[in-house]
């Protein structure tokens, strides 16, 4: 809507001249539009990517396989401490550092006497004047060529060797075992009840003689109290072929006296 600007008239649409007044209308350009510049070009959107499920969350570990591998760590631990460590210091692996080594002045050479002089020689008996005895058993005559009469303990072992030329050899022994008293009560309850003394011979008594070849270590005859042998005190026997013998003796808890002869010379 436009109005005159001399007389303020209302002025119809396109006028030039208000009709009232005459005055000329003042034509008031109509503003350009200027066109909008076209739209920017967006960029192509991108591919859209598949989705990727998320994990699950994760699961607490139970509790009773781990307190069960912490166990098992601790038993090996504990194995290797106790028994690989001792086995490790046994055989000195890897438990010391190498020691350096030092200058030691070169020893003297030193000669060894040869290997037979470090072993103990069994002494041979041989007679000197024998003292000839008469056996009333046999009713012979003998030749007295050893005598011993000691106590044994604790497995003491004699030993002699003897070349037997003349034969036999006849070994004769005589046994006292060592004797052990124990107070016992007997009649218990009784009006005759008493306690008595026990005298017994010890039961670990013994006593062993061997006569064995000494070319090949063969026994050739044994006799003996206690162990294997009968409880009997007093005994003899006979060696009755030639030959190079050693005569071993041995016991425990027992005296004995023991006389070796042979056949007259």
């Amino acid at each position: 809507m436009a109005f005159c600007t001399s007389c303020g008239e209302e002025l119809p649409a396109g006028s030039r001249f208000c009709e009232n007044c005459g005055a000329p209308v003042e034509q008031v350009p109509e503003p350009v539009t200027e066109p909008l510049p076209p739209p920017a070009e967006l960029p192509a959107p991108l591919p859209r990517q598949p989705l990727v499920p998320s994990p699950p969350p994760a699961k607490p570990l139970p509790l009773v396989p781990i307190i069960v591998i912490l166990f098992l760590i601790l038993v090996l631990a504990a194995g290797a401490w106790f028994v690989g460590l001792p086995y490790l210091q046994k055989a000195g692996i890897g438990l010391s550092p190498t020691p350096v080594p030092t200058t030691v002045p070169t020893p003297l050479p030193v000669t060894l006497p040869p290997a037979a002089t470090f072993e103990t020689p069994v002494p041979w008996v041989t007679p000197t004047g024998p003292v000839r005895k008469l056996d009333p058993r046999y009713e012979e005559y003998y030749d007295e060529i050893y005598t011993l009469d000691q106590f044994f303990a604790y497995g003491q072992k004699e030993t002699f060797a003897y070349d037997l030329a003349t034969p036999p050899l006849f070994i004769k022994f005589n046994l006292t075992p060592r004797m052990i008293s124990r107070t016992k009560v007997i009649n218990i309850g009784l009006s005759s009840e008493e306690t008595i003394v026990v005298t017994y011979p010890n039961p670990n008594a013994w006593f062993e003689i061997k006569i064995i070849d000494a070319g090949n270590g063969a026994v050739v005859e044994a006799k003996g109290y206690g162990k294997d042998y009968p409880d009997v005190t007093k005994s003899e026997f006979m060696v009755r072929n030639p030959g190079n013998y050693l005569v071993e003796m041995s016991g425990n808890d027992v005296t004995a006296d023991i006389s070796i002869m042979t056949g007259k010379s």
